[in-house]
Order: C-alpha cells, then sequence, then structure tokens
C-alpha cells in the first residue's frame, strides 16, 4: 500500500496547486477496486494507480472511503 499512498499524495498536491484546495483522497479505494492493475497490494508500481483514476474519471475522499490497514471488498457506490 506505501506505492498507493505515494500516488495519491501526488494527486493530492496537484489538486492544491490547481484549486487552492487541499482534499484528502482515498487510499483505500485502489486497493480494494482496482482488480484490473494492482489486484491489492500484489504491485509496486504507481502508475497503476493514476490509471485506475483516470479510468474510473476520479476517486473517493478519504472521509467516504478510509483506508482499513486490510485489503477489503470495494465498496465504490458512485
Amino acid at each position: 500500500s506505501c506505492r498507493t499512498f505515494s500516488a495519491i499524495a501526488a494527486v493530492e498536491n496537484i489538486n492544491t496547486i490547481v484549486t487552492g484546495e487541499l482534499i484528502s483522497l482515498s487510499e483505500q479505494e485502489p486497493i480494494d477496486c482496482d482488480t484490473t492493475y494492482s489486484q491489492g497490494c500484489n504491485d509496486y508500481y504507481k502508475d497503476y494507480d493514476f490509471q485506475f483514476i483516470i479510468d474510473n474519471e476520479g476517486i473517493n475522499i478519504e472521509h467516504d472511503y478510509p483506508y482499513m490497514v486490510v485489503v477489503g471488498v470495494c465498496n465504490v457506490t458512485k
């Protein structure tokens, strides 16, 4: 999950630079839901997290999909 934290932090930082607003995004969502590229915690490529966000046209905020320290079941209701 370390790679997910760094990828999400990069997206949060870019968003803050562009909008001036810091929004905490979900690290858990790509861990649980990205079955195409990363399959939970089984890879080390941040690019997969970026592609997940692009493919899904965004990502939930941390409050709506909090980090749970385990690979869980995808629970996205966008």
